[in-house]
Formats: C-alpha cells, structure tokens, sequence
C-alpha cells in the first residue's frame, strides 16, 4: 500500500436494527525518516540534528558507541555530550523514529579526545 491516508468506516448495528457509522482516516507511512548532523563544530560538546518526515518525527536518539546516551522529542534536537566520559576515541551516531515507528540513522562519526 502506497504512503498517504486512507479513510476506513465502521457500521455497527444493535439488536433493535439501528445502526451507527464511524469514519476514521489512517495514515500509512513505510519509509524512514531522515536524520543527520546539525552544523556541529568537531570539538564542541553541543550536537544538532536534523531530522524529518512527511508525517512527523517522534524522537531523535544520540548514540554513543552504539548506545543510546539522551533522546529529544522537540525540534530543534540538540544534545550536550560529555567527551571526557567516552575515553579517546568513540563513535557518534543519530536515530530518528516517525510517528508510526520507523527508524532512521545518520552516519557514525568518531570522536578523538
């Protein structure tokens, strides 16, 4: 089924023969959003995403080598990130889910202290 929304009905009847319709619209969304780096300066500890779907992205997650550190639900998604936590050198990654579930991730980028 194609992305977009898709109305559905509901007819229900009661024993005496009356009835009642309930029209609802579905969205269906298969793809993944998109997410990726913000204009973050290579040594800073502030970190920007973007991240972005046609029909709204619920969270962007900061990964640290391949562990999820914060989450942010509100755009403009920034994170602080603790450098001195994460030893010499550590990977970077951003994960973006839509509102229906699917995930997105940037590219990794590694960190040298």
């Amino acid at each position: 089924m194609r992305d977009g929304a898709y109305p559905i009905s509901w007819v229900v009847f009661d024993l005496a023969g009356n009835a009642t319709t309930v029209r609802r619209s579905v969205i269906v969304d298969n793809h993944a959003p998109t997410v990726s780096f913000g204009t973050t300066p290579y040594n800073s500890t502030k970190i920007t995403a973007r991240a972005a779907d046609p029909y709204g992205v619920s969270r962007v997650q900061l990964l640290v080598n391949g562990r999820v550190v914060a989450t942010d639900s509100t755009a403009p998604y920034s994170f602080t990130l603790d450098r001195k936590k994460y030893g010499k050198t550590f990977t970077v990654q951003l994960r973006a889910y839509d509102r229906a579930g699917n995930v997105g991730t940037s590219s990794k980028r590694i960190y040298h202290n």
